[in-house]
C-alpha cells in the first residue's frame, strides 16, 4: 500500500497508463470533408460530464486523409485552450465515438473503469490544474497538455471505483435538483416585482388604505381612456403635466471618475466625478444605449450624460418613487425608436399616460413597495449564497470521492465479509501487460478508421 492511501490503493501518472492525443480542423474548403456522419467535437460541444455527439459532422474521407483519430466510447476528452478555462475546466467522457478539433485532448485506456475514475479525477483536481496554469497577471487561456500527462492519481480497486461512481452520481444528481430549483427563484421574484408594480400603479396595492382613508374625489382635466378602471380619488394626467425635461450634458472623459458625484447615463451608473449637474432629487431614464429605457430616481446630487434625459422640472403632486414604477411599467425601450439603436426622447416621456394617486396615498404605495422589495431582495441574497454553497458543494463531492472518503474501502468491506478482494496494484499489473503485448505501431499511433 502507497503511504497516505486507503488499503489497496495504487498511485499512478496517467500517461503511463492512458493513450492520448490531439485533434484537428479539416479543411474547411474541402466539401469532402465535412457532412458525413462522423461527429466532430469542439470546444463548445463540452457542456455536461458526457458526450453523445456534437453539432458538426465529418466524413470518412477526413479521417482517412488527415491526422484525425477516432475516439473510442469510453475517451476523456479534455478542454485544453478557451477562454472558458478561465474559470472552469470542461471535462467529458463519451457515450459514442468521435472526433475532436484542435482545442481537445482525448484520453483513452482499455479498462473502462479507469476512463471514468480518471475523468472523476480530473474533475476534482480541476481548481488545482487551472491554478497551476495561470500566469501571474492573467486568466487561464490554455493547459499545458504535458501537465495533465504527468498527474499522479490515486487509484482504487475496481470494485471501489464503480461504487464510488455510483455515489457520486447519485449525489451530483440531488445538487443538480437544488441548483434547478434555485435557479426557478430569481424568474419568480421577477414576476411577483412586477405584478407588485402593476399593482401598484392601478390602485390594488392601496386598496385597503384608501377604504380607512378617504380622501375625497381628485380632480382629472387630463383624463386618458383608461381612467374609468382607475380608484375614484386618483386622477389621469399625463407626462407632460408633471415634468419638464432636459438632456444630460456630455461628461468629458478628463472628468470622469475622479471625484464623489455619481454619474447617471444611458448604461446606468457609469463611476463618480468632482462636479454634478443636478444638485437635488430626480427622475432619470436612459435614453440611447444599452440600458435605453431604464429609470432612476437619484438621490441628490449627480451628473446626467448627454445618454439620459432628467426631470428639470417637478410637480409637487408626484412622488418620485411612485412615478419611477409608472414608467418602469410602460417599458419605455419596448417601443423605442430608431432604425439604428434604440432611443428614448422627450416626446415619449410627455405621451406617458400617467394614474396619480393623491399625494399622500403615493407615499403610502412607496412605503408599502419598499416592504416588499426588502423582503424580494432578502430572499435574491439567500439564492446567491444557495447557489455558491452548491457550487462548492460539488466540488466538495468530487474531492471526497477522490480520497476515498465517500463509501467504505473495498478494503474494509473484504475484511467485514471475510473474503478477499483484488488490490488496484493487480489492475494495473494487468492493463501494463496487455499494453506491452500491444504492437509497436499500436503504441506509437492508435489511429481508428472506423465508427461503430
Amino acid at each position: 500500500m502507497t503511504t497516505g492511501l486507503p488499503e489497496g490503493w495504487a498511485t499512478i501518472r496517467v500517461g503511463d497508463y492512458f493513450h492520448s492525443w490531439g485533434g484537428m480542423t479539416p479543411s474547411t474548403s474541402n466539401a469532402s470533408y465535412w457532412g458525413g456522419k462522423v461527429p466532430w467535437v469542439s470546444s463548445k460541444d463540452i457542456k455536461a460530464w458526457r458526450l453523445a455527439g456534437g453539432e458538426d459532422f465529418i466524413t470518412q474521407k477526413a479521417l482517412q486523409e488527415t491526422r484525425l483519430r477516432l475516439c473510442p466510447v469510453g475517451s476523456v476528452l479534455v478542454v485544453v485552450r478557451s477562454g472558458i478555462l478561465a474559470h472552469t475546466l470542461p471535462i467529458a467522457v463519451v457515450d459514442t465515438p468521435v472526433s475532436i478539433n484542435q482545442d481537445l485532448k482525448a484520453f483513452y485506456c482499455p479498462d473502462c473503469n479507469l476512463n471514468e475514475w480518471l475523468a472523476l479525477a480530473l474533475r476534482a483536481l480541476a481548481p488545482e490544474i487551472l491554478t497551476n496554469n495561470r500566469k501571474d497577471g492573467t486568466t487561464v487561456q490554455s493547459v499545458r497538455y504535458e501537465e495533465l500527462c504527468d498527474l499522479i492519481i490515486p487509484v482504487p480497486p475496481t470494485a471501489e471505483q464503480g461504487r464510488i461512481a455510483n455515489q457520486v452520481a447519485q449525489l451530483i444528481a440531488k445538487v443538480r435538483s437544488v441548483r434547478e430549483r434555485l435557479s426557478r427563484v430569481p424568474p419568480i421574484l421577477k414576476r411577483l416585482r412586477q405584478a407588485m408594480v402593476a399593482a401598484a400603479c392601478s390602485g390594488r396595492l392601496t386598496e385597503d388604505w384608501r377604504a380607512a382613508h378617504p380622501v375625497g374625489v381628485a380632480p382629472s382635466p387630463h383624463n386618458q381612456p383608461d381612467a374609468s378602471e382607475l380608484p375614484q380619488s386618483w386622477a389621469s394626467t399625463r407626462g407632460d403635466q408633471l415634468f419638464k425635461w432636459s438632456s444630460g450634458k456630455f461628461l468629458p472623459r478628463t472628468k470622469q471618475c475622479d471625484g464623489q458625484f455619481l454619474v447617471y447615463g444611458g448604461n446606468g451608473v457609469a463611476g463618480r466625478h468632482s462636479e454634478w449637474l443636478v444638485d437635488r432629487p430626480t427622475l432619470v431614464i436612459g435614453r440611447v444605449g444599452a440600458l435605453c429605457g431604464n429609470v432612476y430616481v437619484t438621490e441628490g446630487r449627480v451628473w446626467v450624460t448627454d445618454n439620459a434625459i432628467y426631470a428639470k422640472e417637478i410637480s409637487p403632486k408626484a412622488n418620485l418613487r411612485f412615478i419611477s414604477m409608472v414608467y418602469t411599467q410602460a417599458d419605455l425601450n419596448a417601443d423605442a425608436g430608431g432604425s439604428g439603436q434604440p432611443f428614448v426622447n422627450q416626446t415619449t416621456l410627455d405621451s406617458v399616460s400617467i394614474p396619480l394617486p393623491p399625494l399622500i396615498e403615493q407615499v403610502e404605495i412607496v412605503r408599502r413597495f419598499d416592504i416588499f422589495s426588502a423582503l424580494a431582495d432578502d430572499v435574491e441574497a439567500q439564492v446567491v449564497t444557495g447557489v455558491a454553497r452548491v457550487n462548492k458543494l460539488t466540488q466538495s463531492i468530487l474531492a471526497k470521492a477522490f480520497h476515498g472518503e465517500l463509501v467504505p474501502s473495498e478494503a474494509e468491506l473484504a475484511q467485514r465479509e471475510g473474503r478477499e478482494f483484488e488490490p488496484a496494484a493487480t489492475l494495473l499489473d494487468r492493463i501494463n501487460k496487455q499494453r506491452e503485448r500491444e504492437p509497436k505501431s499500436n503504441k506509437r499511433s492508435r489511429k481508428l478508421l472506423t465508427a461503430k
